[in-house]
């Protein structure tokens, strides 16, 4: 029974895509796209590559909801997005990236949606996922949907009778 159920994810470890074939994919999927714009040097951003995503529950919702691309912001690699040529770290400098790391989320056809910046834990930044992921962000103020998600999450299971 086991052997029938997909493997998303396998022991933690988050299939990242390449930029272009990302965007490609979450069109085709209908999946919220999660850029990580991040540097080699830039400690956070590897903490949050060790702690966050490798974090069952993060990465099981990010394969579920998500197509994760990285985003090198000191890269000179070339890539296109909404038909015009970048390097990785003009892309970055065109999304206003400043600080590392940083998260652009985008809808299914590539049009971004926010943007965050520094390291969060995965119990933080889990909400953040489900907020966009589930499309919260259309009818619910971040500040709403975070009270009823604490509440929720908070909240000790009834008693059966």
């Amino acid at each position: 029974m086991l052997l029938l159920m997909p493997l998303l994810v396998i022991g933690g470890e988050l299939k990242w895509k390449k930029f272009e074939a990302g965007f490609e994919e979450a069109k085709k999927s209908n999946k919220k796209i999660m850029l990580d714009v991040y540097t080699d040097w830039c400690g956070w951003c590897k903490k949050l590559d060790k702690d966050v995503y490798a974090n069952d529950k993060v990465s099981e919702y990010l394969s579920q909801q998500y197509v994760s691309i990285k985003l090198n912001a000191e890269s000179g690699a070339r890539l296109k997005f909404d038909a015009t040529e970048y390097t990785e770290a003009q892309l970055a400098q065109a999304f206003g990236i400043t600080g590392y790391p940083a998260i652009i989320f985008f809808d299914s056809n590539g049009q971004p949606l926010d943007k965050i910046s520094g390291y969060m834990p995965a119990n933080d930044f889990l909400p953040v996922l489900k907020y966009f992921g589930e499309d919260f962000y259309k009818n619910t103020s971040w500040p709403d949907f975070k009270k009823t998600y604490d509440a929720e999450a908070t909240a000790k299971p009834k008693k059966k009778k």
